[in-house]
């Protein structure tokens, strides 16, 4: 099993859950809304200068599952250049 973290910006959380909904993928998931951060695009710090919000998820997939998130990952990417989309994965295994 593989550990995913997925912070991206919350602009393309539906997109995002659209993708994975389409291909029957991270159907179980913990969501936290309105994270703040700074990384490689904009900072999303939910303030006057800053406005926007991310969305950090955790999602734990069987092995094969990897190939189709990261899919939809590069996708994002691809079709919405300007929001930052981050994608952290780690083995783990359920005690």
């Amino acid at each position: 099993m593989q550990k995913l973290e997925i912070i991206m910006s919350a602009a393309i959380d539906n997109d995002f859950m659209h993708r994975c909904e389409v291909r029957n993928i991270a159907r179980f998931y913990t969501k936290i809304d309105n994270v703040l951060g700074k990384g490689n695009q904009n900072p999303k710090l939910g303030n006057e200068v800053w406005p926007q919000f991310n969305v950090h998820y955790t999602i734990v997939v069987r092995d094969e599952e990897v190939d189709q998130i990261r899919m939809v990952i590069n996708s994002l990417r691809r079709d919405f250049p300007d929001d930052g989309v981050a994608c952290f994965i780690t083995p783990c295994e359920e005690i």
